[in-house]
């Protein structure tokens, strides 16, 4: 049910008034009036937020066999990787290798011990049947069968209201299997919170009220841009705007006072101890996304 008025314009003379209305905030990101030859009203161009033509598509993910990323640490035994890390003599390796190769040798290893403790990512295929379906095809259907009632002038009143009753009643199946669906993912999504939280936060986040989308911009000429590569460019000029280039052998001072510096940085801050690694790799969420390294 569409309930929020997004906007009202005077599109002819001015004594009438167009409507545009809209259940999201947000699907209408930009308005405009201008005048035509063809006719007395004038046209009025309305900038959606995404192309109802071309709805995009979300692919299963593509793992790589060989990194980290395909690898479903939240199933993994930590216990024998633990065991086997501890088994490997790390200085040996190091005084076998450079010291520049030894990063490399250091995630093979790692990654091989992760491979037999942890077993592979299974991406999804087909997407779960929806309990929806059935009862929507029964709709579909009971309507077919009541529009030909409707036509054929031999059917009976009681057959027209049969079919009216049960599509009434397919209707009421529609809703309710709806609700099902809702209440089985909600609570799949609850039962996940400890052992897989970023499910629990997709899942949270299909219902966040505001989503940033910047399906259009203007030009310094004034012209709409809305093609992705277009708003690229436009993003990336204005935000070079506000930095200096490096290659440049004169830099022109800042048009801003510099923010006060309440800890400066000191030599100290480079002396760390093997403890302060070990706290810095426990404080790195389990879930988090891997880096360019692929850990």
């Amino acid at each position: 049910m569409y309930s929020t008025c997004a906007g009202t314009h005077q599109a002819r003379l001015r004594n009438v008034l167009d409507l545009y209305i809209s259940n999201s905030e947000d699907l209408v990101s930009h308005v405009s009036i201008s005048d035509t030859p063809l006719s007395d009203h004038r046209r009025v161009e309305i900038f959606l937020s995404y192309n109802p033509c071309s709805p995009t598509h979300s692919d299963p993910p593509d793992f790589i066999d060989s990194s980290f990323r395909s690898l479903d640490f939240n199933k993994a035994d930590f216990s024998s990787i633990n065991d086997m890390l501890s088994s490997v003599d790390w200085a040996q390796l190091i005084n076998l290798c450079d010291k520049e190769d030894f990063p490399e040798l250091f995630t093979l290893i790692t990654l091989q011990i992760c491979q037999i403790g942890c077993p592979k990512k299974i991406p999804p295929k087909t997407q779960t049947r929806s309990s929806v379906r059935i009862p929507s095809r029964r709709k579909r259907k009971l309507q077919t069968q009541l529009e030909a009632a409707k036509i054929n002038p031999h059917s009976p009143p009681t057959q027209i209201e049969s079919l009216n009753r049960k599509l009434a009643l397919a209707h009421m199946d529609i809703r309710d299997a709806i609700n099902q669906d809702l209440l089985y993912r909600e609570q799949q999504a609850v039962s996940k919170v400890k052992e897989n939280p970023k499910y629990f936060y997709s899942y949270a986040k299909k219902f966040s009220k505001k989503k940033s989308n910047i399906s259009m911009l203007f030009d310094g000429n004034g012209a709409i841009k809305s093609n992705p590569k277009d708003i690229a460019n436009l993003l990336q000029n204005q935000f070079l705007s506000v930095f200096s280039d490096p290659s440049k052998t004169r830099i022109d001072s800042a048009s801003f006072s510099p923010p006060p510096i309440k800890h400066p940085f000191t030599d100290d801050m480079l002396n760390f101890s093997v403890d302060d690694i070990i706290k810095a790799i426990e404080d790195i969420k389990p879930n988090a996304a891997s880096g360019p390294d692929e850990i």
